[in-house]
């Protein structure tokens, strides 16, 4: 049975900032690394560190008692990955949330893939 990392990181950062909790432990990876750095560069979380090479500590910032992140969402899981064109990209579906695709180029938001104008699969949306 393949065990689906992401699935588990966007489960325990949603149950840790409905707790309110400052950080939550995660399970290591490269992928949950890449993506924790893009959501580190793009503001929504305080920082991230590697406690050993099997767990990850992420931490929330709180302003006026809000998080930065309001909703964490997986689109694609290892069974159905959701593949989006560059048309469906650019579509006023995706206009309010911040979406995450894996492309040739990389690990892409919305605003980048748009304007490298590469489609790929879609991971996660950010409200």
């Amino acid at each position: 049975m393949k065990f689906n990392n992401l699935a588990d990181m966007i489960a325990r950062i949603n149950v840790a900032k409905r707790r309110r909790l400052w950080h939550v432990n995660v399970r290591y990876t490269e992928e949950c690394a890449k993506i924790a750095t893009k959501l580190l560069l793009d503001g929504y979380l305080r920082n991230f560190e590697i406690l050993d090479n099997k767990t990850m500590r992420i931490h929330f910032y709180y302003h006026y008692n809000t998080n930065g992140l309001r909703e964490l969402r997986l689109i694609s899981s290892p069974g159905f990955k959701r593949y989006l064109k560059i048309r469906d990209l650019k579509s006023k579906y995706f206009t309010f949330a911040n979406v995450y695709l894996w492309t040739n180029a990389g690990l892409l938001d919305l605003k980048e893939a748009i304007a490298k104008n590469q489609g790929g699969y879609a991971i996660l949306s950010v409200n």
